[in-house]
């Protein structure tokens, strides 16, 4: 939580990955009032990439995607405690999850190419378990994750380090982005009530 009380500016995306609609909630804390209305896939990562080239101070990421992953000691894939809730699941490795994770793979090996010149410290955003027939907002997703990192002492229950993530003591946890050769390790988890 340390690193949520030093970080002041933000990059926080709520990432979708559509060929037309404008499925990505965008806030660059720096940048906020500009911030009102979703952008494409790719509008986005421009923006984060034109963003962290010309940032001369460490950028914190917060991506509401899954980040790290799990597997079962037979390496089959699994849920991660976040992933279940009331009977409920939303496990990274089908539906929405995998989609947002192959974006959000996307993204951070555009990054990595661009091999920057600052630190970038990772968050994974999970705001999910929402009422059934309430649209998606991602603006106010991104609002969301924000007040939370804005208020790390008021919201302790939110923040997830890693170690909180695996269900049982024989799972592994790994970095999301291993499969294009980029390990990032197992960030902490943005979870909103």
């Amino acid at each position: 939580m340390k690193e949520l009380r030093q970080a002041k500016e933000w990059v926080i995306l709520d990432i979708g990955f559509s060929n037309q609609a404008c499925s990505c909630g965008l806030l660059i804390t720096e940048e906020e009032k500009k911030s009102n209305k979703p952008l494409q896939f790719n509008k986005a990562k421009d923006k984060i990439c034109t963003y962290i080239r010309n940032s001369k101070r460490s950028v914190n990421l917060l991506i509401e995607a899954p980040l790290s992953v799990a597997f079962d000691n037979n390496s089959n894939p699994k849920g991660r405690s976040i992933e279940k809730e009331k009977g409920k699941v939303r496990y990274w490795y089908y539906g929405p999850g995998c989609t947002v994770m192959v974006a959000a793979i996307y993204l951070i090996k555009a990054i990595a190419e661009m091999k920057p010149d600052v630190d970038i410290l990772l968050f994974e955003g999970f705001v999910s378990f929402k009422k059934k027939g309430n649209p998606s907002d991602h603006l106010e997703d991104v609002r969301l994750l924000k007040e939370v990192v804005d208020n790390p002492d008021q919201f302790k229950n939110s923040i997830i380090e890693s170690k909180g993530l695996a269900m049982d003591a024989s799972d592994t946890l790994k970095s999301a982005f291993q499969v294009a050769g980029i390990d990032a390790g197992i960030p902490i988890v943005i979870k909103p009530d």
